[in-house]
């Protein structure tokens, strides 16, 4: 990103971020929660972003709709001595639900569990590093009402090229996708929101031998297979992307850098076996 895209970027993070702080002050101190929505949001974070998801939580507490639960998943390994900000849990007053759970499953543990409780349940997840627009939950359940097989997203890139020839993931990042909404060829990427509706995948969603041996650092991938394999669509909010802003200081640490900056470029290594495992390699517009 250009000096320039990057100071607008930090500009907006901090637009949003003030907006959301002023909507939390005039918040009422109780529960934000409405238990007639279908909709679950889930999130989780590690150590070093435990101060920065105060925010992401509450530009989602602050939404213009409320949806039956948030819930930030926490791993026992990384947090057994770890001390809890209290900011963090005062948020719990405001409807906010802490699970900690056995094991490091890392990305994965903001759809997993959350989709095994409740499988009934439109499941949102959310990346702990952005602060969320006033309307971002209210468009992701509108579009999805309007297509509510697909899976719903904001931000995504199409994987394969003009013959139909799945891209190297740095490719994908550079094809432009405006003007398409919807489309089996869409990758959608967590940083915007995904809302994953009941029974949209494949059994294999939750079988963490094959994810540790297929795509580890990957959730993005394996769920983008498990939903081609359910025959599902991915339908985008708007015909663009949309990048919302991070909350300051929160990029220090991230699977980007990991996935897509490292010279083994394992996001690709990772893609490449997920869909050659399950062959889908030139079948992505056949489902």
């Amino acid at each position: 990103m250009s000096i320039r895209g990057k100071f607008f970027l930090g500009l907006s993070s901090l637009i949003y971020s003030s907006q959301t702080i002023i909507r939390f002050l005039f918040l009422k101190q109780q529960e934000q929660l409405n238990k007639d929505s279908d909709v679950v949001v889930s999130l989780t974070t590690f150590p070093p972003r435990i101060k920065h998801v105060i925010l992401t939580l509450k530009s989602i507490l602050t939404q213009s709709v409320k949806p039956n639960q948030v819930i930030l998943y926490l791993s026992k390994d990384e947090f057994g001595d770890q001390e809890i900000p209290i900011s963090l849990l005062k948020l719990k007053k405001y409807g906010v639900t802490i699970e900690f759970v056995d094991g490091n499953i890392k990305s994965y543990k903001k759809l997993l569990y959350a989709k095994k409780t409740y499988p009934k349940k439109n499941i949102v997840t959310a990346d702990d590093d952005v602060c969320y627009p006033f309307r971002w939950l209210e468009n992701l359940i509108k579009e999805s009402k309007k297509n509510p097989d697909d899976i719903i997203f904001y931000r995504g890139h199409l994987m394969c090229d003009q013959n139909r020839k799945l891209l190297p993931y740095k490719k994908m990042l550079e094809l432009d996708s405006s003007g398409v909404k919807s489309s089996f060829d869409f990758l959608p990427t967590g940083i915007g929101g995904i809302l994953y509706p009941p029974e949209s995948m494949h059994q294999d969603w939750d079988n963490m031998e094959l994810i540790n041996k297929l795509a580890p650092n990957a959730d993005d991938i394996w769920f983008k297979a498990m939903t081609l394999l359910s025959g599902r669509k991915c339908t985008r909010v708007n015909d663009f992307n949309i990048l919302f802003p991070p909350v300051l200081g929160s990029q220090k640490q991230s699977l980007k850098k990991i996935n897509v900056d490292s010279s083994e470029n394992n996001n690709d290594k990772q893609l490449n076996m997920v869909f050659k495992y399950y062959g889908l390699m030139g079948k992505i517009y056949d489902i």
